[in-house]
């Protein structure tokens, strides 16, 4: 099943002002280099339509809203927590993860023993002459 590339906040923001100027699905597809599918599958999952997006508000409250939305303030301080990080211990992995830890390191379970494997050079010369 094939993935298709997911939603950014620009292309989301994009899609709506499109949806507000009364473009066709068609037509946004095009202009977004999206596939008519799949703007059509956004639209019907999140409740989008031109018609919904582009409402007849009298002119002194569309005024109103516009001004709003165009007053809308970002934070000029960014609040960052100082909560610590809690170090894990073995109670926070599972036996499964652990075994596959050792494993990687070397460990085997052999009689119901933990044994290590350890890599060592060994010269073939000895071996032969001995």
């Amino acid at each position: 099943m094939a993935r298709y590339p997911f939603w950014t906040d620009k292309e989301i923001s994009e899609l709506k002002s499109y949806l507000k100027d009364g473009l066709t699905q068609t037509e946004i597809a095009e202009l977004m280099g999206r596939s008519f599918n799949s703007i059509t599958k956004y639209c019907n999952k999140h409740g989008l339509s031109s018609r919904k997006m582009k409402q007849n508000f009298p002119a002194n409250v569309q005024a109103k809203i516009d001004n709003v939305v165009e007053k809308k303030e970002v934070p000029t301080t960014i609040v960052v927590s100082s909560t610590p990080v809690k170090e894990k211990t073995l109670k926070d992995f599972q036996a499964r993860d652990m075994i596959k830890y050792l494993y990687d390191l070397g460990y085997r379970i052999e009689d119901g023993k933990l044994v290590c494997y350890v890599k060592q050079a060994v010269n073939v010369k000895d071996i032969i002459n001995a």
